[in-house]
């Protein structure tokens, strides 16, 4: 072969393999890059022997530059797809007809946990167990050719432990038929959470709505009974027999007040008074007072950050939310064991809002509750902050108080978030407001001067009637004289009959087309001297549109 023709590439290997033969070595298809005519590169592969006698090489050589050119494009599609296959944000995994793993992307080793090397070549290992037959189906129906479209299924990681996954699937063919099955897999297990918190945020918001609105009217029916024994009793004075019974439908009343209080904080619809306090000195006093409360069995621990920010939180309330926090840990703790109290001053970004959507990103005081009881299961840990779910044996306890914290909280314009593991304990975490940076204590509130009686005259509307015939009964037992109206429209009736009053006694939400503040607007217009006072079982002004401008 004249040396002239060979590619300056493949010169030294065609020589080295020219001594082989020279020494005996047959050559089979060796191939080597020869420059042709018109210049460009063209292989050939050799297959030939050494003449010793007549000492010259005897070769056959064939043209192999078009198959060479279709392996390489082969060789660099395949690169290209594998490339896009490991940089694919989906796990691509390729089974076998056997079920054994012949592709393992980079993204398949991040949400499973195996490397490529240990896993490929080998069985499809993550399958929990008991869920094999369910696994096996699906294999099955891609391999009979049917396309799989957004599959949920759990799998085992190499930790052990599972994750939710999405996939899609669809049959590989090969020159002989059926190859395998691909796979295209995403990662679904933080998603899942984070719907499961809003449809659990969603119930919680759900269950609010329904129980203040239930707590408000059957406040308004404790009302008239508190009311009218008020009453009672003093006609009753004389009389101890009588007095006796109206003291307990007394006190009978005040605990069904109590209770709609307690449900009314869930629904965050109590009325709160938010100020500026120093939470390290506000947990200073709440643990003095907690240590005879909660028994020599239970140790406190204080771990109190330094330069925690003001919050802006009610103080009241706050006491009240603690003490129901120290008092769940201590029945935890039945045999005794270790209150933690903590706090921090803490951000939650957008990463943090992102895994809790009901969050606002931002500056909050954290305190937490860590106890060392029993636990709660986690059958049930998304249940506990529902009112009326108690852990409890029955009759300990009304399955309130976490739902008292969860709505004082959260009226607050604060996060909660609980940390449980049987055996081991549970950590409760209140997130609070930051005051503002030039924020200010709120004025004390001025006491109500306590109503004298007198001969003015008062227009009383209220669509309730048990609750306008007890606000009747109480004004005319203070010597008012008193009109009434079940809404606006008959106020406005009144006013146009010329009657005379002096104050409007209004209720805010009422049926009809009129609420409290628009019917102020509408009587002061007619009468700009008479003076206006609200009532309402509500007491979020945003209930109701204009409350805040009223001239009332």
């Amino acid at each position: 072969i004249g040396i002239d023709f060979i590619h300056p590439d493949d010169l030294e290997s065609t020589r080295n393999e020219m001594r082989l033969a020279r020494r005996g070595r047959a050559v089979r298809n060796f191939e080597s890059r020869y420059v042709h005519k018109d210049g460009r590169a063209v292989t050939l592969a050799w297959s030939g022997v050494w003449s010793e006698p007549e000492q010259q090489h005897f070769f056959i050589g064939h043209d192999t530059t078009a198959r060479k050119r279709l392996e390489e494009a082969e060789r660099s599609v395949k690169e290209t797809l594998a490339a896009v296959i490991d940089a694919s944000p989906e796990a691509i995994i390729c089974l076998a007809a056997d079920r054994t793993v012949i592709v393992w992307n980079r993204t398949a080793e991040q949400v499973f946990g195996y490397k490529a090397q240990e896993i490929v070549g080998r069985p499809y290992p993550l399958v929990q167990e008991g869920h094999e037959a369910e696994s096996n189906a699906l294999v099955e129906r891609a391999l009979a050719g049917e396309t799989l479209r957004d599959v949920r299924v759990q799998r085992r990681r190499k930790d052990g432990s599972l994750v939710d996954i999405s996939f899609d699937a669809a049959t590989m063919y090969d020159s002989d038929g059926v190859r395998g099955v691909a796979y295209a897999l995403v990662d679904i297990t933080e998603r899942n959470k984070l719907e499961q918190q809003l449809r659990h945020a969603q119930k919680l918001e759900a269950v609010g709505q329904l129980t203040g609105g239930v707590a408000h009217d059957f406040n308004n029916v404790l009302t008239v009974i508190i009311g009218m024994i008020e009453l009672m009793a003093e006609s009753v004075a004389d009389d101890p027999e009588l007095a006796s019974i109206a003291k307990m439908i007394d006190e009978a009343a005040e605990r069904g007040a109590e209770l709609t209080r307690q449900l009314l904080a869930f629904a965050r619809k109590q009325p709160l008074q938010p100020r500026e306090i120093d939470i390290n000195s506000l947990l200073i006093e709440t643990v003095k007072l907690l240590r005879p409360t909660l028994g020599e069995n239970v140790d406190i621990e204080s771990m109190l950050g330094e330069n925690i920010w003001p919050a802006l939180v009610d103080p009241a309330q706050l006491s009240t939310a603690l003490l129901n926090l120290a008092l769940n840990a201590r029945d935890a703790m039945p045999n005794g064991g270790k209150l933690t109290l903590e706090t921090d001053n803490v951000v939650l970004d957008e990463s943090y809002v992102r895994v809790h959507s009901e969050v606002e990103p931002g500056a909050y005081v954290m305190i937490a509750f860590s106890d060392t009881g029993s636990g709660i299961p986690a059958a049930v840990r998304d249940k506990v902050f529902e009112p009326f779910f108690a852990t409890k044996d029955v009759g300990k306890g009304t399955g309130l108080g976490l739902s008292m914290v969860y709505g004082f909280v959260k009226q607050s314009g604060g996060h909660i978030n609980i940390y449980s593991e049987e055996r081991y304990g549970t950590t409760i975490k209140l997130y609070l407001p930051r005051a503002g940076e030039h924020a200010n204590a709120l004025p004390p509130i001025t006491p109500v001067a306590s109503l004298q009686g007198g001969r003015d005259s008062i227009l009383v509307v209220e669509d309730d009637p048990l609750v306008r015939n007890y606000v009747i009964a109480q004004l005319e037992n203070l010597d008012y004289a008193t009109l009434f109206a079940a809404n606006a429209a008959e106020a406005l009736q009144i006013i146009d009959q010329g009657s005379d009053f002096d104050l409007l006694f209004t209720d805010v939400i009422m049926a009809g087309t009129m609420n409290g503040p628009q019917l102020a607007d509408e009587i002061v217009k007619r009468r700009p001297a008479i003076k206006v006072l609200y009532t309402s079982g509500y007491t979020d002004a945003g209930t109701c549109p204009g409350m805040r401008s009223s001239q009332g």
